[in-house]
């Protein structure tokens, strides 16, 4: 035995001094998270007086996604999705410890009706949003506006987890591009296109404006009709 003349505390015992984001930004794990953040200008979310919780995936978190996925969501155009994807991981209801983490506890985020769901898994805590989940496996580093748990996953929201064929069901105009996709029994072949593919998706109106004569040659023959769809798609990614 030693004795000491201190008490030796660790980080999450002291009183924090850095906010939410500038605890990412020290921590060479979140390094991931920090770049995205960055990309998707949405550290002054982290700045808030709180209070925030914030369910931050490890660099070993983000190397799990889909990389080209990832490199999307970095691009100009889409760092929209970007922010959205971000705004999963904070709630800004409620600084929730780790004894707070209960089994069947609904967390409100920033996305709004995206919520997160917690179960305790084999003694683990366990995130989940619709799409997915992710184990805490780092719990409760401490800011002055609120608190930080890794997790070993990023979380999706449902928006970022469409194939190409429920994004063209989920839209008004493109209803028989959807249901010819259906009858020639091409939903595999869409619901598994890569991210390296580009549909060119005409229009309801585009179909209506079809000679009669087509459209019957594509109920007569279904793998002219197949053919004609499978030209809309192309084997590489193109911006819009």
């Amino acid at each position: 035995v030693h004795v000491l003349e201190d008490v030796l505390l660790f980080t999450q015992v002291m009183d924090p001094t850095s906010n939410l984001r500038q605890v990412v930004a020290d921590d060479t794990s979140l390094n991931g998270l920090r770049q995205a953040i960055a990309v998707a200008n949405a550290g002054s979310i982290l700045e808030r007086a709180g209070p925030l919780t914030l369910f931050a995936p490890t660099n070993a978190a983000f190397a799990l996604l889909n990389q080209r996925f990832f490199a999307l969501l970095l691009m100009p155009p889409y760092v929209v999705h970007l922010r959205e994807l971000l705004r999963m991981h904070i709630s800004s209801r409620n600084v929730y410890t780790a004894a707070t983490l209960q089994d069947g506890l609904v967390i409100d985020t920033l996305r709004g009706a995206d919520n997160l769901t917690v179960s305790i898994e084999s003694e683990s805590v366990v995130v989940a949003s619709a799409v997915n989940s992710g184990a805490v496996i780092e719990a409760e580093l401490l800011g002055t506006n609120g608190v930080v748990h890794k997790i070993n996953q990023v979380l999706l929201p449902l928006a970022l987890s469409q194939n190409l064929l429920e994004v063209a069901g989920s839209r008004s105009n493109l209803n028989a591009m959807a249901s010819l996709v259906v009858t020639a029994g091409l939903e595999e072949t869409l619901t598994n296109a890569s991210l390296a593919s580009t549909i060119l998706a005409p229009t309801d109106l585009a179909f209506a404006g079809l000679d009669p004569s087509i459209v019957g040659r594509f109920n007569e023959d279904l793998n002219l009709l197949r053919d004609v769809l499978l030209y809309h798609e192309i084997q590489i990614f193109i911006e819009s």
